[in-house]
């Protein structure tokens, strides 16, 4: 009797989807790291220099955090949708594949973003794993990630459009990553 192993298209999408899945798992963290207090200084740093001049504005720290809330709030039920398909349909397949989301395009991407993740990671304080976003390198290598974190999410949510409120959230910490830099330049 012969198996069906299945084609080579079957295998790659199956592979493309586990990249793509694997990756909207960290997603979450990666954009929780850039507000947490305790992960780095980012959000601090702005309402330093922003509230300080306007006390009746609202603490940075506190929109941040909301939004952060309204964004997530559908996105562990989407991931689970996701994660019970357990793989992708025709249509979506296409659409990813339309937007150089599929094959080595999307490793090629996805390995991208894992080193940059490891260059924020190395530029952590040993200790305390925090990132202190008053030093420029540490803003240079966030926005260089943050600029590959949104060139995946722009692709990607072309086929899962509820994505791009996150991509939307993502721009703001990028916002706020610029006016540090602008505040504390020569640092």
């Amino acid at each position: 009797m012969k198996t069906n192993k299945g084609t080579p298209e079957d295998k790659n999408s199956k592979k493309d989807f586990n990249s793509i899945f694997d990756f909207l798992n960290q997603l979450q963290i990666d954009i929780s790291d850039f507000i947490k207090p305790n992960k780095c200084n980012l959000i601090d740093l702005l309402n330093k220099k922003v509230n300080s001049s306007d006390e009746s504005k609202s603490s940075y720290s506190n929109i941040f955090s909301k939004a952060y809330e309204e964004t997530f709030l559908y996105y562990k039920p989407f991931l689970i949708r996701i994660e019970k398909q357990n793989r992708f349909s025709k249509k979506i397949y296409a659409k990813l594949k339309s937007v150089g989301m599929t094959g080595y395009s999307l490793e090629l991407k996805l390995n991208l973003l894992e080193q940059l993740r490891k260059i924020l990671t190395n530029l952590e304080d040993k200790t305390t794993k925090f990132l202190d976003f008053y030093k420029r390198e540490i803003r240079e290598a966030a926005k260089i990630f943050l600029q590959q974190l949104n060139s995946i999410l722009g692709s990607i949510s072309k086929a899962f459009p509820s994505l791009e409120r996150i991509k939307e959230f993502k721009e703001q910490i990028e916002a706020a990553n610029n006016l540090v830099g602008f505040y504390y330049n020569n640092v």
